[in-house]
């Protein structure tokens, strides 16, 4: 059986407290990944019911209809419309940059 000396040893405890260090860099930077998705995820929950609210208190007042945002086209349905046209004829969809 070959000897072990305290240099090996030594070596040996630098390379894993640097494999130590290296995987916690790696959590932390995957719970920061994860933390930011969460957010986003419960900010769009959010958001999604908002506008579920919004438009069923629109639907049930049918007399405002004529006279609500929801009659002209907003910015946003201008936009997909716009980005439909340039995606048009692609092969999925995929965007065309205009010149």
């Amino acid at each position: 059986m070959a000897e072990i000396d305290l240099a090996f040893l030594a070596r040996q405890n630098e390379r894993i407290m640097a494999d130590n260090a290296s995987m916690r860099d790696e959590l932390r930077v995957q719970t920061a990944m994860i933390t930011r998705l969460d957010r986003t995820v419960a900010g769009l929950v959010q958001e999604v019911r908002a506008m579920h609210s919004w438009m069923a208190q629109m639907d049930a007042r049918p007399e405002a209809r004529g006279r609500c945002a929801l009659s002209r086209p907003s910015a946003v349905q201008r936009a997909a419309r716009s980005l439909g046209a340039r995606t048009r004829g692609t092969e999925r969809g995929a965007l065309v940059r205009s010149s």
